[in-house]
């Protein structure tokens, strides 16, 4: 059996939007590069590697990174999942927020002010990941 061009799209992106499981809850394996701007002008940005387990909880309405859950503030039925984090629950993380394509599997996160991660993530299973 031979797949044409839209056919294989088709699969692929259904590889990694998380609507396609029978499961509520879809899990990934994240990795990039979180970037760092310096205080001091003659210093350039830091970048260092970053690596995290992303669960997306349809049920809940939340996105879970490692083991720190935050809600869904998109419409989690579209493809780019937007998520922000919710102070009241946890004050340390303010500012946090970011959105991850559940097509490409491509993930942007605003960690702090001055502090940017970028990458991918991957399909996995639970066991294949840090439990969150």
């Amino acid at each position: 059996m031979t797949f044409g061009k839209p056919g294989f799209a088709l699969m692929a992106s259904l590889a990694f939007y998380p609507k396609a499981s029978a499961a509520d809850v879809a899990y990934f394996a994240c990795l990039g590069t979180l970037t760092t701007a310096s205080n001091s002008q003659d210093s350039a940005l830091q970048e260092e590697p970053w690596t995290f387990s992303l669960a997306v909880d349809f049920d809940k309405n939340a996105v879970t990174i490692d083991d720190t859950s935050m809600p869904i503030m998109s419409d989690a039925s579209e493809p780019i999942v937007g998520f922000k984090d919710d102070p009241t629950v946890d004050p340390s993380l303010d500012g946090f927020w970011g959105g991850f394509n559940t097509v490409t599997g491509g993930i942007n996160i605003h960690v702090r002010a001055g502090a940017i991660f970028t990458g991918t993530c991957k399909r996995a299973r639970r066991d294949e990941i840090k439990s969150p």
